[in-house]
């Protein structure tokens, strides 16, 4: 068994490290998500305050029954 020890190190080295990686990827995604969610916030405040209609013009062509 101690022959393998080695090949057995590597691959949690390996492992690890793919996960430690994936982890910092995934954060700078929610990061990038975070920035938009705040800029959204933002702007549906200015349209709120201008005392226009949140939604804007996304409901523009909606029929409400």
């Amino acid at each position: 068994m101690p022959e393998n020890a080695a090949f057995l190190f590597a691959a949690f080295t390996i492992t690890a490290l793919l996960i430690f990686g994936y982890c910092l990827f995934i954060n700078g995604r929610i990061g990038g998500l975070r920035q938009d969610v705040e800029a959204l916030r933002e702007e549906l405040a200015m349209r709120t305050a201008d005392g226009g209609d949140a939604a804007g013009d996304a409901t523009a062509g909606v029929r409400r029954e």
